[in-house]
């Protein structure tokens, strides 16, 4: 699913799809992993670019549909 690049090489604030590390079609593949992670149905209508543009906005973005 993820480039080349070592996991310490993605810092939280790293753009995943404008660094290459993930493309569009990948964006599904990410989401059926973070479900599979977090036992959480994750739909790509709930979300926007801007919410998995960063792994610091994905877990942004999850945290705030736990407390919702």
């Amino acid at each position: 699913m993820l480039s080349d690049q070592p996991a310490d090489a993605i810092a939280p604030e790293t753009e995943l799809i404008e660094s290459g590390i993930i493309d569009s079609m990948n964006i599904a593949e990410l989401l059926a992993y973070i479900e599979e992670r977090t036992g959480r149905a994750v739909s790509l209508e709930e979300l926007d670019l801007d919410q998995i543009k960063t792994p610091s906005a994905i877990m942004d973005a999850y945290l705030a549909r736990e407390t919702a």
